[in-house]
């Protein structure tokens, strides 16, 4: 008997970590969810839940995407952090509202770090100009507006307006206006640097993409790597840097790969990168910003901390609010159960809340987990954000002066 009840723990077990599966257990609690969304929770009020997704479906949706032990877990987690203290750290481990309620969805809570966007089918698309066919020029009433000589010079001034959507469309028209080959590069450059500064950094990446390799193989893999950084392909954009043979861009080159490794919170290889750039007094500022003074805390020490007590590693992570919550959580429902295990014959009351002990127990330490992860990278994008504020005074724009004066 013993043996069968063993082995149907590891059964439920196995499937029960699973992913995306559709096992007894899974089904079975989504079931149990949707009666108490549709039947419990209007009871109980609209503001019940800090969070937006609210409890219920936050268990719902980490349960289909993670498997039933490991969004229970996560249920535990959750429950015990929907408590009055999470409005204090809105801003610094939850960030955005939804509905007027604090935006945490289960994603930001997996212990797996979600995978990173293939940005490799970009590469190979060539950029399309599409531009209606222009009417006669005979027909227009100011056909000096025309003259690729002004609509460079507008393009330009909404460029430096930071009318960069509209700058694009003049900058296009450039393109297909003149049949001056260095003003036709400068266009197509221009397009990409428009598109750059409005954020459409696929629009941009496939523009330099279709840059003429001859005599502009550099400026092109420059463009291309500045385009990676903003997309987080930090690896690739080095890659793409190291190639680069222009003297020219050197002292830009050497600035992306430094904010790369910045980027990618590798503080120490970032400051060594500056070094060879002593001579700029901004950027001599970046060569300190080692990372060795950097606050952090240790995600061992905070799961440890919580095995031992309930909510010690939420403390120890800067969570007083969450940790304290634990505690009081899992000391009553340990109360409770050790009363039952006195007073209930049966038993039956006293397994539900030595299940449900048990079950908090486990989330509390799964939360002091990522607690302490959410720490390290609050510790980190802040130190980041005051690195980006010096090299973001630096004009990453190569000029393209030359292509208009040779």
């Amino acid at each position: 008997m013993r043996k069968r009840i063993f082995f149907s723990i590891i059964f439920l077990f196995q499937i029960s970590i699973t992913k995306n599966r559709y096992d007894a257990l899974t089904i079975t609690s989504d079931w149990l969810l949707s009666f108490y969304k549709r039947v419990i929770s209007p009871l109980q009020g609209q503001h019940i839940c800090n969070f937006s997704p609210t409890c219920s479906q936050f268990s719902r949706q980490a349960i289909n995407r993670y498997g039933f032990l490991t969004g229970l877990i996560m249920t535990a987690d959750r429950l015990q952090r929907c408590n009055p203290s999470a409005w204090q750290y809105l801003g610094a481990y939850y960030f955005g509202l939804r509905d007027t309620r604090i935006f945490d969805p289960p994603e930001n809570h997996y212990l797996l770090a979600a995978p990173k966007p293939d940005l490799s089918a970009m590469n190979g698309h060539k950029l399309r100009v599409e531009i209606e066919a222009e009417k006669s020029r005979s027909a227009i009433p100011c056909p000096w507006l025309f003259e690729p000589v002004n609509v460079q010079n507008f393009a330009d001034y909404l460029f430096n307006s930071h009318d960069f959507e509209r700058a694009c469309a003049e900058y296009k028209r450039l393109y297909f206006l003149s049949t001056d080959k260095r003003i036709k590069k400068y266009a197509q450059l221009m397009m990409g640097e428009s598109y750059l500064a409005n954020k459409e950094f696929k629009n941009a990446l496939l523009t330099f993409s279709n840059l003429d390799d001859s005599g502009f193989i550099d400026l092109k893999r420059y463009n291309q790597a500045r385009i990676y950084l903003e997309l987080g392909e930090y690896q690739t954009a080095r890659q793409t840097l190291f190639l680069i043979k222009d003297t020219n861009l050197l002292r830009l080159t050497q600035i992306l790969i430094g904010w790369s490794y910045f980027r990618e919170k590798n503080f120490a290889s970032g400051a060594m990168i500056f070094n060879s750039l002593t001579d700029d007094s901004l950027l001599n500022n970046l060569i300190y910003f080692t990372g060795q003074n950097l606050s952090k805390r240790s995600r061992l020490i905070s799961t440890t901390l919580s095995t031992i007590l309930p909510g010690l590693g939420q403390i120890y992570s800067g969570r007083l609010g969450d940790g304290l919550y634990s505690l009081l959580t899992i000391a009553t429902t340990t109360t409770i159960t050790l009363y039952y295990w006195q007073n209930d014959q049966s038993k039956v009351k006293f397994s539900i809340f030595a299940f449900l002990t048990g079950l908090f127990w486990l989330g509390n330490i799964y939360g002091a987990n990522i607690a302490a992860r959410d720490f390290n990278e609050y510790q980190q994008n802040n130190y980041l954000a005051k690195i980006e504020e010096i090299l973001n005074r630096i004009d990453l724009k190569p000029n393209y002066q030359f292509l208009l004066t040779q």
